[in-house]
């Protein structure tokens, strides 16, 4: 882990409460560690969706259609060899 610098946020006491108690029941070391770990899980979480996104593209992109067809022609002619 890199340099930590102290920053403020806004959280609600319902938030802040719960925090707590799952510190206090071991789920992480301390309340920063846990909002720590919960803001690196979004930023996978939205790493994640925008990889999902370009893949949805790519996917309806007619000439990402023809490439998968033709690697798969050559998969097939493939295994049609190994049979031999």
């Amino acid at each position: 882990m890199g340099e930590s610098r102290k920053v403020t946020y806004q959280l609600s006491a319902e938030v802040i409460s719960e925090v707590r108690e799952a510190v206090n029941a071991g789920y992480a070391s301390s309340m920063s560690r846990f909002v720590e770990d919960a803001m690196r899980q979004r930023l996978r979480d939205i790493r994640d969706e925008r990889i999902r996104d370009a893949l949805l593209r790519a996917a309806s992109d007619p000439q990402v259609e023809r490439d998968v067809a033709a690697v798969e022609s050559v998969l097939d002619a493939i295994e049609t060899m190994d049979e031999l």
